[in-house]
């Protein structure tokens, strides 16, 4: 596997305030270490932010943050309709997930997308200090390594993980069934019995709670028919794609 030169640069800022170690930054471009892929490329910078503070005698606490973005572009010559991908950096490990399935558009060729690292929660670590109050281990230094895991076209080929496409396959099942539920809901008891079941969150790590939280900015800023419409739309999305017998089965891909 190659992985390609990552460039840091990193600054150590020493703070006098009582209680506070030190302040460490740094920044990487991203590496992609995706072996046999030709479909999408990487780039983009991160940064990370170290903040140490003394919580007793000889003991502190380092908050990481990081910030920056990893971009995609589909360089292939055909439509993106989903991606898995891990993002490693110093702080933490990544797994990103895109599925046009249910959506009008998809990752056309040419087409870029922006993944922004400051969305994801900072991480703790606690450290030792030395006789000065600096924290006795080297500041980390940041990097972001980036895999692609799978992708689907728009002709229903794959490429990658096969687990990762079973997965996809399961999420889109439980989105389905989602939409469907707040869709008979709302036929059987109105707008009430709507906004009941959309208050009832899905359970987590499956495709359904990306759309729950969506729908519900929805309908708290654009009203109830606006997230029935929405939802509506999705579906037909959906049904769509299957028509073009493409979307049956996860085939290998074609080249």
């Amino acid at each position: 596997m190659r992985l390609a030169q990552v460039g840091l640069s990193t600054i150590l800022l020493l703070a006098s305030l009582p209680g506070r170690a030190g302040t460490a930054k740094s920044t990487a471009t991203v590496s992609e270490v995706s072996p046999g892929q030709h479909f999408i490329s990487f780039g983009g910078t991160v940064s990370l932010s170290q903040d140490t503070e003394e919580t007793s005698p000889g003991r502190a606490r380092t908050t990481r943050s990081e910030g920056g973005s990893v971009t995609l572009r589909n360089v292939a010559d055909r439509g993106v309709v989903a991606l898995a991908l891990t993002i490693k950096t110093a702080a933490k490990q990544i797994r990103y997930n895109h599925d046009y399935f249910f959506k009008e558009h998809e990752l056309e060729p040419g087409g870029s997308l922006d993944i922004p690292l400051d969305v994801y929660p900072s991480t703790y670590m606690e450290t030792s200090l030395n006789g000065s109050n600096v924290p006795s281990a080297e500041p980390t230094k940041e990097r972001a390594d980036v895999e692609l895991k799978f992708i689907q076209f728009d002709d229903g080929s794959t490429w990658g993980d096969k687990s990762v496409a079973e997965s996809l396959a399961a999420d889109r099942v439980n989105s389905e069934m989602y939409f469907r539920g707040l869709l008979g809901a709302y036929a059987d008891q109105g707008e009430r019995g709507f906004l009941r079941a959309l208050e009832t969150r899905p359970r987590l790590h499956t495709g359904a709670l990306n759309f729950y939280t969506h729908l519900t900015r929805t309908q708290q800023t654009s009203g109830t028919e606006a997230a029935l419409e929405e939802i509506r739309t999705r579906l037909k999305t959906a049904a769509n794609r299957r028509a073009t017998g493409n979307f049956q089965t996860a085939d290998p891909v074609k080249n």
